[in-house]
Order: structure tokens, then C-alpha cells, then sequence
């Protein structure tokens, strides 16, 4: 997320955005399915070079 003030959450786009979105559904009592949010996988190596900004 970017410091523009905006929360996330509002964003029409993006994973935070659409679990906000069906929270508020099943609240309102719609049977909505769980998503599944997979996250990618990423080398240790990679994390080491992304830290110290190396492309």
C-alpha cells in the first residue's frame, strides 16, 4: 500500500479490498464462499537480493 491517504480496504482492487467487501456480505447474512488467497513463493535468495534493492 502507498501513503495516498486513501485505506486500502476502499481500494476497488486488491485482495484486501474484496475479503472487506465479503466480511460485510456475510454480515448482511449472504452465504458467501471463502476465497482462497495463495501467496507466491519466493526464494530465500530472492528476499535477500530484494532487501538490498539488487534486480
Amino acid at each position: 500500500a502507498t501513503n495516498t491517504g486513501e485505506p486500502v480496504a476502499l481500494q476497488p482492487s486488491g485482495k484486501a479490498a474484496l475479503a472487506y467487501r465479503n466480511i460485510a456480505r456475510r454480515l448482511l447474512g449472504e452465504n458467501v464462499p471463502l476465497q482462497a488467497f495463495e501467496q507466491e513463493k519466493v526464494s530465500v535468495f530472492a528476499k535477500v537480493k530484494n532487501f538490498f534493492g539488487i534486480r
